[in-house]
């Protein structure tokens, strides 16, 4: 029993810290797997609407690392609607990411510029090329990083976030993998690189967070 207490305490005492080195953020790490957590990402990705898929992200904020090869499963911070760039009338308009993303390894922070599209837009066409949506979504990502790479003084001023560094990697949320032609799949991962570019469909979270609620529930059944 002590050492159960110990352990717990030690875990609220690391989430605090977290939670203060970005204090603006939605902090969330591998003890916030739960049912509720797929029961949510679930409901949202089935009913195909943006914004419930946003709010569960909200809500979950450690289920964005299950799309990201390199999170380092040590914590996922998500600021939503962080605005990068002011709109000026008549020159250029407002840039605001769905989200501002953080993951934690060994290496350090990394940052990530997320953008959420519709479960049913695949970003890619039956041929594996392309589509017009995916295309567009890929350029909107283009230009939220770009403008955080020339401008990184300005955006860190802003927006209060001295953590925020360059390059910044883009993180594209965008169809299911279980309506893709296998050429779709293949065609969407050739644009996936490591620490810098990620295209992954809805299915990937929903997986992830199965097979980790999965794999707690076994373990508490031998224990």
């Amino acid at each position: 029993m002590i050492k159960i207490v110990s352990a717990e305490k030690h875990a609220r005492k690391y989430r605090d810290e977290c939670k203060k080195l970005i204090p603006i953020a939605n902090f969330g790490d591998a003890g916030d797997i739960s049912s509720q957590m797929l029961d949510s990402f679930e409901t949202a990705v089935e009913s195909d609407r943006e914004q419930l898929i946003h709010e569960a992200f909200e809500a979950h904020p450690y289920a964005l690392q299950y799309a990201i090869d390199q999170s380092g499963h040590h914590g996922t911070w998500l600021i939503s609607k962080q605005m990068i760039r002011t709109s000026i009338k008549g020159q250029s308009s407002g840039l605001i990411p769905d989200f501002l993303a953080f993951t934690r390894s060994s290496l350090g922070l990394f940052a990530w510029v997320v953008e959420l599209k519709r479960p049913s837009m695949n970003f890619c066409k039956i041929n594996g090329t392309p589509s017009a949506n995916g295309s567009n979504a890929l350029t909107q990502l283009n230009n939220y990083s770009d403008h955080i790479a020339n401008f990184i003084e300005t955006v860190r001023s802003n927006s209060g976030l001295e953590n925020l560094r360059a390059p910044i990697g883009k993180l594209l949320l965008m169809g299911r993998s279980s309506s893709e032609t296998v050429a779709q799949t293949h065609g969407r991962r050739l644009f996936n690189k490591p620490f810098e570019q990620q295209i992954v469909s809805y299915d990937r979270i929903i997986h992830g967070i199965s097979f980790d609620l999965q794999s707690r529930l076994n373990w508490t059944d031998r224990t």
